[in-house]
């Protein structure tokens, strides 16, 4: 009776771990190997690294933007830090076909309140993402779609 139990908790052992492997192999194709794989398919650019931005506001104030862009096929992970009043930071996932980004984002610290979404679309020099974001603006009360632009650093 005690070797039924032993092989009993063998199997379940066994069984658990298997399931475990299993999905950390399908997580690490589907996030990473299926999107670098349609990446170089469709030979999509690569955009990794850093972007700015500096514009002026009405009441005359600068706006520093930096966008720091990771790459994976047509997988894309960035992060935009924003310079005005205060620093914000913002997250953004999404993809890159066709040269066009599209992203979703959320600030930092915001507990899912602060979100948006922003589409660019890479310059045929592949030296500038020009776009829009699309946002609630909660002092307003109204839905933004306001302007975007970057330049490679």
């Amino acid at each position: 009776m005690e070797a039924l139990g032993n092989n009993f908790a063998l199997g379940l052992v066994s069984s658990i771990t298997a399931a475990i492997v299993m999905m950390a192999v399908s997580v690490f194709f589907v996030r990473i190997v299926i999107p670098k794989v349609r990446g170089i398919l469709l030979r999509v650019p690569n955009i990794s690294g850093e972007w700015e931005s500096n514009e002026k506001t009405d009441d005359g104030k600068e706006v520093k933007r930096k966008l720091i862009v990771q790459q994976y096929g047509i997988r894309v992970k960035a992060k935009v830090t924003r310079e005005h009043y205060k620093k914000r930071v913002f997250y953004y996932q999404g993809t890159f076909q066709a040269g066009q980004l599209v992203l979703h984002f959320e600030e930092k610290g915001g507990e899912g309140y602060i979100v948006g979404a922003m589409v660019l679309k890479l310059s045929s020099s592949r030296e500038d993402l020009n776009g829009k974001a699309v946002y609630f603006h909660h002092n307003s009360g109204e839905v933004v779609c306001s302007d975007r632009w970057y330049k490679k650093c």
